[in-house]
C-alpha cells in the first residue's frame, strides 16, 4: 500500500512539476534585416550558426523580416548576406554578439565595393585564369585594418576580373 502510494505521488508530480521548471527546448530568433539607410532588405539570406554544425537559415520577407524556428536552447551567432551587400564591420576590439532563442535582432548590410579591370601580355593577348588579389589595408576611416582582408578572384576568357564584395 505505502509503494502504491509513493508511486501514484510520483507520477503526479512529474509531468507538471517538469514543465514549470523546464525551460522551452526549442524555438526562433525573429528580427529583420536592413541596409546603410535602414530600408528594409528583402530576401536576403540569414543564418544561425553554433560553434559546431550546421547553420540554419532563413529568407528575409519583402519587409525584410526573418525568422529561424527549430533551433535548440543555445547560444548563436546570427549574420545575413544578400547581393551586392557585406556585413558592416565592427570595431577590433568590439565582441561579436551571440542571441538566444525568443531575441529580436536587427541586422545591418552596406552595400560593398567592387575592383574590376583586365591583366593582358605585353603583346594585348588576355590572360586566361590568372588570380587577382584585393587586399584592404586601411578602411573607410583611414585607419589600419590590421592583418588586412584578402580577396581573390581569377580573370575570364577575355581577361577580365571582378572583385565584389569589398568592404569600404
Amino acid at each position: 500500500v505505502i509503494a502504491l502510494a509513493c508511486s501514484l505521488a510520483v507520477v503526479a508530480q512529474t509531468p507538471e512539476d517538469e514543465n514549470k521548471s523546464a525551460e522551452p527546448r526549442t524555438g526562433a530568433i525573429t528580427g529583420r534585416v536592413v541596409n546603410e539607410n535602414g530600408q528594409p532588405l528583402p530576401h536576403a539570406m540569414v543564418f544561425a550558426s553554433v560553434s559546431a554544425g550546421q547553420p540554419r537559415t532563413a529568407a528575409t520577407d519583402d519587409g525584410g523580416n526573418f525568422e529561424i524556428s527549430g533551433l535548440d536552447a543555445l547560444v548563436y551567432y546570427v549574420g545575413a548576406s544578400a547581393p551586392a551587400y557585406v556585413p558592416v564591420p565592427r570595431e577590433v576590439d568590439s565582441l561579436a554578439s551571440y542571441y538566444r532563442i525568443g531575441d529580436e535582432v536587427t541586422i545591418s548590410l552596406i552595400r560593398g565595393g567592387v575592383i574590376t579591370g583586365s591583366v593582358t601580355s605585353l603583346s594585348g593577348e588576355p590572360l586566361v585564369q590568372i588570380g587577382v588579389r584585393a587586399i584592404m589595408i586601411k578602411d573607410a576611416n583611414g585607419k589600419s585594418s590590421g592583418q588586412g582582408r584578402l580577396v581573390e578572384r581569377p580573370t575570364d576568357d577575355r581577361g577580365t576580373y571582378r572583385i565584389y564584395g569589398l568592404l569600404p
